[in-house]
């Protein structure tokens, strides 16, 4: 009994297998390092040679808040109420005299006011903006896309020169604030699949 058993687990294994390298050998796997940005800023966007540069980009996750429903008798059900989305980030290989620094800078200027310290009003600095994460498939095409509204730099992180780093490339680490983001249509191949109903 035991041996048959083990026979038909091994044939069952063996099937799965080969239908996962059948999927592999049909669709690949999305590689981590296929991706282009976009970022457009209230007063135009970002060049397009500055964006080849993102080193790492995120596609944000989402969260939805929650809580129990206690009005009732027995084990309470926890009750969507609402969507949530935390920051996001990006880091930049930085050129020489650091434009890509400057870029942020500047913007992050139109937010706050640093001779009376005081923000600007909001549609000033983050309507209209937004960045456009694309991943791409093997042939550089664009096979899955997300647009982030209404963005804008909350933080640019600090940058350490070292006299020892002779090879090392300095990098920019930008953390977004955002209000939501949405999937882009797409008409790629596989722009249907993951759709609910």
């Amino acid at each position: 009994m035991l041996i048959k058993c083990i026979k038909i687990l091994g044939k069952r294994l063996t099937m799965a297998l080969n239908a996962f390298i059948a999927r592999l050998k049909k669709e690949s796997y999305q590689r981590q390092n296929k991706y282009r940005i976009s970022i457009h800023t209230p007063w135009g966007g970002m060049d397009q040679d500055m964006t080849l540069f993102a080193e790492t980009v995120e596609i944000p996750g989402q969260t939805i808040i929650s809580s129990p429903d206690e009005l009732r008798y027995g084990p309470p059900r926890e009750q969507a109420t609402a969507m949530s989305y935390g920051p996001t980030n990006i880091t930049f290989i930085c050129t020489p005299g650091m434009p890509e620094r400057k870029f942020f800078t500047n913007w992050q200027d139109m937010i706050v006011n640093k001779n009376s310290w005081e923000a600007y009003y909001y549609e000033e600095y983050a309507a209209g903006s937004s960045i456009m994460v694309y991943a791409l498939d093997a042939q550089e095409k664009d096979q899955y896309g997300v647009t982030l509204y209404e963005v804008f730099p909350k933080t640019i992180s600090g940058q350490s020169f070292a006299a020892g780093s002779n090879d090392s490339y300095q990098t920019l680490d930008v953390e977004f604030a955002f209000r939501y983001w949405k999937e882009m249509s797409l008409s790629g191949p596989y722009s249907s699949s993951g759709q609910i109903g």
